[in-house]
């Protein structure tokens, strides 16, 4: 469970934003070669880590680069999030995927794996 930090809604899963007040309450970052999601304090920074994921092609794991942007828009003019991968060998590639399949991803907290396609 979590609380927003501006309005008290209690959340039972992770989300990007508070469903109460709209306000920014969750983001994901790289940190290292991994993805992990960030619940966010007041102020917007990050404070409490929810879920940490590995990406997984295969039997290969990958590593992350980068993630633009971290978060979402809250119109419905941003649906789609980058991911830019590179293999243990081989160049860097970029993958888009749909906001609320990266959602869904997330809210699967107990899972650590993201199996890439």
């Amino acid at each position: 469970m979590h609380d927003c930090p501006n309005c008290h809604q209690e959340l039972s899963t992770f989300a990007f934003y508070c469903p109460r007040c709209q306000r920014p309450i969750g983001e994901i970052r790289v940190d290292g070669d991994i993805l992990v999601a960030w619940w966010l304090d007041a102020r917007g920074e990050p404070s409490q880590k929810w879920a940490v994921k590995t990406f997984k092609s295969g039997m290969d794991y990958l590593n992350l680069v980068g993630v633009s942007p971290s978060r979402p828009s809250a119109s419905q003019n941003q649906t789609t999030i980058e991911f830019t991968l590179r293999p243990l060998e081989g160049e860097e590639y970029r993958i888009e995927k749909q906001a609320t399949e990266v959602f869904a991803e997330i809210s699967r907290a107990e899972m650590q794996e993201w199996q890439i396609k």
